[in-house]
C-alpha cells in the first residue's frame, strides 16, 4: 500500500493538533467574564471535544494500517495483534513518562505526585490500542468481511457508559479507578470508557478503506465515508430527540449520552473524507503546515502543552480576553510548525544521505 495514498490521515492528524492546541489555550488563559455564553460553548465546549476523540479515532486507523503491513508480510495473526499489543504498551509508557517528566521540571514537589497517576490521552490512546488489537483483527482486511466486533463493541459501550456511570464507581484504588468511566476518579480525564469506541471505529473504518484501496476504489470509498457520517448524525440526532431516560443525567450525576458518540464520530468520518479530498485535489501542494504538525503531533502534544499550562500561566492565566487569547494560540501554533519543520526534516536526512 502506497503510504502517500494515505497522507490524508496526516493533514486530519494535523486538524486536531490545530484544534488542542486552541482549545488547552482558551482553557488555560481566558478571563473568567468571557468563560461563558455562546462563544465559550462552541470555542471551547463543542470544537474542545474534538480533538481527543480525532486522534484516538486515527489511532484505530493507524492499527488497521498496521494490520495490513503484517499481513502483506505474511505475520502470522497472534504475532500481529501481540506487535500491535506492545505499541499500545508503548504509547501508554510514553504518558506516564512524559507525566514523570512534568512531574521532576516542576520541582518533583510531592504535594503533586498524585498527578502523575493522571489518566491522560496519551494513557487513553495507548490502552485503547492494547484492547483494540485483540477485538479488532487482520482478518478484517479481507474482502466482503464486516469487522463487526470492534463496531458492536463501539456501539455497546457508548450505550452501557451513562448506565456504568449511575451506578457509580465500585470500591477500589483510587489510580484503577480512574481508568473506568467518566467521573469514577478525579484522575480520570480520559476513562477508558466510552473513549475506547473511537479507537475501535477506527480499527473497523481503517480496514474498510485499506480493502477499498487495495481494490483502486479509496475515492468512491471516501464518498461512501461521507454518506456514513451523515447517516451516523441523524442516528445521534434521533437518540438525542428521545429524551430516553436512560441516557439522562441526573442533579448528582451527568452522563455521557450515546448520541455524542455517534456526533462526534460523524465529524471524524466527514472530516478524513475531506481531508482526503484537500490531500486529492493537491491544495496543499509542498508545503503544509496542517500535515507537518499530523506527522508530528505527539512531540507537538508535549511541547504545546509545556508553553501554556507550565511556562505562560502563572502571569496570564485566566486573565485574556478572547482577541488576545486567540492571538497568542495562533503564535504558539506557529512555534509548533516550526517544532514539526524539524522533527519531520530532522528524519528525512538520514534517508536522503
Amino acid at each position: 500500500m502506497q503510504s502517500q495514498r494515505f497522507g490524508f490521515i496526516d493533514w486530519f492528524r494535523g486538524l486536531a493538533c490545530i484544534l488542542m492546541i486552541q482549545t488547552h489555550a482558551y482553557d488555560a488563559w481566558t478571563a473568567e467574564p468571557y468563560r461563558q455564553g455562546t462563544w465559550w460553548i462552541w470555542a471551547r465546549l463543542k470544537l474542545g471535544g474534538l480533538p481527543a476523540r480525532m486522534f484516538l479515532f486515527l489511532a484505530g486507523v493507524s492499527l488497521a494500517m498496521r494490520f495490513a503491513s503484517d499481513a502483506r508480510r505474511s505475520v502470522p495473526i497472534a504475532a500481529a495483534r501481540m506487535g500491535a499489543f506492545w505499541r499500545g504498551f508503548e504509547v501508554f509508557l510514553i504518558g506516564y513518562g512524559y507525566r514523570i517528566a512534568e512531574w521532576l521540571f516542576a520541582g518533583a514537589k510531592s504535594k503533586d505526585a498524585l498527578a502523575m497517576l493522571k489518566v491522560d490521552v496519551l494513557q487513553c490512546i495507548g490502552l485503547s490500542l492494547m484492547i483494540t488489537a485483540f477485538v479488532a483483527s487482520p482478518r478484517d482486511l479481507e474482502d466482503r468481511r464486516v469487522p463487526w466486533r470492534p463496531l458492536g463493541l463501539a456501539l455497546l459501550i457508548a450505550a452501557m457508559t451513562p448506565t456504568l456511570q449511575k451506578l457509580g464507581a465500585p470500591s477500589g484504588p483510587g489510580p484503577l479507578l480512574a481508568y473506568l468511566w467518566p467521573g469514577a476518579h478525579p484522575l480520570g480525564q480520559f476513562p477508558i470508557l466510552p473513549w475506547l469506541s473511537y479507537t475501535l471505529t477506527g480499527a473497523a473504518v481503517g480496514a474498510l478503506w485499506l480493502r477499498a484501496a487495495r481494490q483502486d476504489r479509496l475515492e468512491q470509498a471516501m464518498w461512501w465515508t461521507v454518506g456514513a457520517g451523515v447517516l451516523v448524525w441523524l442516528c445521534g440526532y434521533g437518540i438525542e430527540k428521545l429524551h430516553l431516560p436512560v441516557f439522562s443525567s441526573t442533579p448528582t450525576i451527568k452522563v455521557e449520552p450515546p448520541f455524542i458518540f455517534f456526533y462526534r464520530t460523524a465529524f471524524c468520518l466527514v472530516g478524513t473524507a475531506a481531508s482526503y479530498l484537500v490531500e486529492r485535489l493537491q491544495l496543499t501542494t509542498g508545503f503544509s503546515p496542517t500535515r507537518l504538525l499530523g506527522q508530528a503531533s505527539l512531540l507537538v502534544y508535549m511541547v504545546h502543552l509545556d508553553i501554556v499550562y507550565n511556562s505562560a500561566p502563572y502571569t496570564i492565566k485566566h486573565k485574556l480576553d478572547p482577541i488576545t487569547a486567540t492571538m497568542l494560540w495562533v503564535v504558539v501554533a506557529i512555534l509548533m510548525v516550526v517544532c514539526a519543520w524539524f522533527r519531520v526534516e530532522g528524519e528525512r536526512k538520514p534517508e536522503r544521505s
